[in-house]
């Protein structure tokens, strides 16, 4: 059987999703339960391999079990040996063939940024705190920049050879002391979400211009885009197949 998990999961405590020697992980702390449960190995892969402190809504996540395996009672089993801070939303069969990140067809991509003198304490673990003045119309229009297919090799904090990359749609929300931006792609780099949204806060507070982007692309060098913005205020949204 190919089992399909739906994930979602406080990423605080967590050294990101792929197992690591640095301390718990996602991927290990999931893999020991359905270990525990069925009574054998599983390989899990994801959809997305989100950094440390990087939290998801729905993150999509698959293994095979050669168990004919009874799917309500696995669910619950899974979620009373989990901590709370990861939980299963849903779990089906799906064909052999399912694979989470090659039959993925966008990703959305959610950060939280708190725009105030002081932040609140219970959402010091899910928001970026940034406290400057900032120009929602300059981050509304620099925005309209990163769409559509372009080389975000500017936006990655790897060195890759291939930055080609299709920015759907970059919605930007002001809700009171919140600014929520939600980006929609096919794929993308290592940080590229942090460092579009740390460039968009920049542009916002005036350390850079608009006129600055068109630069920025075409000389592809991490160095003039704006900061990486925080883990903290990440999440994967949603994730999108056929």
């Amino acid at each position: 059987m190919n089992l399909k998990l739906i994930v979602a999961y406080d990423g605080t405590k967590y050294f990101g999703w792929q197992k690591t020697s640095f301390g718990p992980s996602i991927e290990d702390t999931l893999a020991f339960v359905l270990k525990r449960i069925l009574q054998h190995p599983v390989v899990l892969q994801a959809a997305s391999r989100t950094d440390r402190g990087v939290h998801a809504k729905a993150q999509v996540v698959n293994f095979f079990t050669p168990r004919d395996v009874e799917l309500k009672r696995l669910f619950k089993s899974i979620n009373s040996l989990l901590p709370m801070d990861i939980q299963v939303l849903k779990i089906e069969e799906v064909e052999d063939s399912f694979h989470p990140t090659i039959d993925a067809k966008k990703k959305t991509y959610l950060y939280q940024v708190f725009h105030s003198d002081v932040l609140l304490p219970h959402k010091r673990h899910y928001f970026w705190h940034y406290n400057y003045p900032l120009d929602m119309a300059k981050m509304l229009n620099a925005k309209e920049h990163f769409i559509g297919k372009r080389d975000f090799s500017a936006f990655s904090s790897a060195s890759i050879e291939d930055g080609m990359r299709t920015i759907h749609s970059i919605e930007i929300i002001k809700r009171e002391d919140e600014i929520l931006l939600e980006i929609t792609g096919n794929r993308f780099l290592y940080k590229m979400v942090r460092n579009i949204v740390g460039t968009l806060i920049y542009i916002g507070s005036g350390k850079l211009s608009v006129s600055n982007l068109p630069i920025i692309f075409e000389k592809q060098k991490r160095e003039l885009a704006g900061i990486c913005a925080p883990a903290k205020g990440l999440f994967l949204k949603e994730i999108f197949y056929s």
